[in-house]
């Protein structure tokens, strides 16, 4: 252990309605911010806030592949309607 202190940085979306390029905003923003952030000793957590009335909608992960290259983020929901 080489007792570093690492930033965790929280990113919340907050979602109400169905969006069908939402998981692909994820990405985007939760890249965003670790570009801004690697270089200091950062870590990114993204979460989502599903806050809408389609219970079969739950959007858990971004991906893409092509010709070998792969991307995936995977990122933990709350469904609103679950409570």
């Amino acid at each position: 252990m080489d007792n570093q202190e690492t930033i965790i940085l929280i990113h919340t979306e907050i979602q109400g309605k169905y969006e069908s390029n939402f998981a692909k905003r994820m990405f985007v923003y939760h890249y965003r911010i670790y570009d801004k952030y690697i270089d200091k000793n950062t870590e990114i957590v993204s979460l989502a806030v599903l806050g809408d009335e389609d219970e079969k909608w739950r959007p858990t992960n971004y991906n893409y592949s092509r010709w070998g290259c792969q991307l995936k983020l995977d990122f933990p929901i709350i469904k609103l309607l679950d409570y």
